[in-house]
């Protein structure tokens, strides 16, 4: 698989992590966000498939959501970092 696919699926993962923490307040992010929730926290084949395909460790990702590791302030800390 290409650098460029690989980039795409962690760009899907970290989106689906985003939308879970509710890193935006519109309507539809918060009508997403238990949407985000439950594919992360079943970790089902899905999950696991775009895990797989952007290098990710499903397992760690979502123990890590669990435990409160991802937030939405520290997405908001990294993104200011980068500026």
């Amino acid at each position: 698989m290409s650098a460029g696919m690989q980039e795409l699926w962690q760009a899907v993962v970290v989106r689906a992590i985003k939308d879970a923490v509710g890193c935006e307040n519109s309507a539809e992010a918060r009508r997403e966000r238990p949407i985000a929730e439950r594919w992360i926290t079943q970790r089902g084949k899905d999950y696991r498939r775009a895990c797989a395909l952007a290098g990710m460790c499903p397992d760690f990702i979502a123990d890590q959501y669990a435990a409160g590791a991802f937030t939405a302030e520290k997405f908001r800390e990294s993104k200011e970092e980068t500026q």
